[in-house]
């Protein structure tokens, strides 16, 4: 039905052999034959490369033509590809394998969206190592012109924290719960990207799952979400269940039971093991997603990674004797 797909200029021309059902979509759009060839031209913006895509048409997203990525970081074709997978999708799941540069990935995708006003403030949820050292960092060094704020400390620091307008917030998992009410009276803040989202794999967590589900479903606003890790089931198949319910719910209707039923067996009163065709299932509930591995990082210049962590009571106690 679609065919070659170019690009001119600012315009993108579909080859198909049906040119009614994208004009039934797209009213815009300009018809011309060429050589026997039916194609169908229209301005080539997110909405156009969207609608295409959910025809099945690979249309490329304009973040490959109309953004130039800041900052002192080239991007290479596959964090190029995930940040056009982004800008493609509201809601989305990434897999890519650690170190394959997803953090830079989803930053140019969101400055983009911001750039093109589909989205205001971005949320970033993510474990407490890496708020600082990986986010903070990676957005002071490549967009210099954005503001951020890391919201972290008492309740009340994040909460003065939050009343200011940034561009992206950074928080990690235990601070939603404090942040969760306040977040109901900002509909500016649109879209969450959420790192590690396997830490969110228990749906029944009052600490953790339920304030971020209550935020990205159940506010009443429109919240695009993102989200990412390298490992989506780090124990079972249902680990997948819970990041599917936040981001993807109307992927799987039913509960928790049934998809354990669906994707484990029970031969025993408390030991259950995986279906032969749960990986499967998991992908088809974990969708849309994207993965690249890390044998693409066929060339990466070495790097320093800080991270800093608190110490514990008993560290504490420790170093003080």
């Amino acid at each position: 039905m679609y065919g070659e797909v170019r690009l001119l200029g600012s315009h993108i021309a579909v080859e198909t052999t049906n040119p009614g059902q994208i004009h039934a979509v797209l009213p815009q759009v300009k018809q011309a034959t060429v050589q026997g060839r039916i194609f169908c031209a229209m301005p080539h913006t997110l909405e156009t490369a969207r609608v295409l895509n959910n025809l099945g048409v690979k249309a490329p997203s304009p973040i490959r033509t109309c953004y130039e990525c800041p900052g002192r970081y080239k991007p290479r074709w596959y964090q190029l590809d995930t940040a056009e997978f982004f800008t493609l999708n509201t809601r989305a799941h990434c897999h890519n394998a650690c170190r394959t540069g997803k953090t830079l990935s989803a930053l140019w995708a969101a400055d983009f969206l911001r750039q093109h006003g589909k989205i205001h403030s971005t949320l970033i949820i993510a474990p407490l190592s890496t708020l600082w050292d990986v986010w903070e960092q990676n957005i002071f060094e490549s967009f210099p012109l954005r503001t951020w704020a890391v919201l972290h400390g008492s309740r009340q620091k994040r909460l003065d924290l939050l009343e200011k307008k940034h561009d992206f917030y950074i928080t990690n998992f235990h601070g939603m719960q404090m942040l969760e009410e306040a977040l109901r009276t900002r509909p500016d803040i649109d879209h969450i990207i959420i790192d590690e989202i396997a830490t969110l794999r228990n749906s029944k967590s009052k600490t953790l799952w339920k304030p971020t589900n209550e935020v990205l479903n159940r506010h009443g606003i429109v919240r695009s979400c993102w989200g990412m890790t390298g490992t989506p089931t780090p124990q079972e198949p249902t680990d997948a269940f819970g990041q599917c319910k936040l981001i993807t719910p109307e992927k799987y209707r039913g509960h928790f039971t049934s998809f354990r039923h669906e994707t484990m067996h029970q031969i025993s009163q408390w030991k259950w093991v995986p279906k032969k065709d749960s990986e499967q299932t998991v992908a088809r509930i974990l969708s849309p997603s994207i993965r690249f591995d890390r044998s693409v990082c066929s060339s990466m210049e070495p790097c320093f990674i800080d991270r800093r962590a608190e110490l514990s009571a008993e560290q504490h106690k420790a170093y003080r004797e």
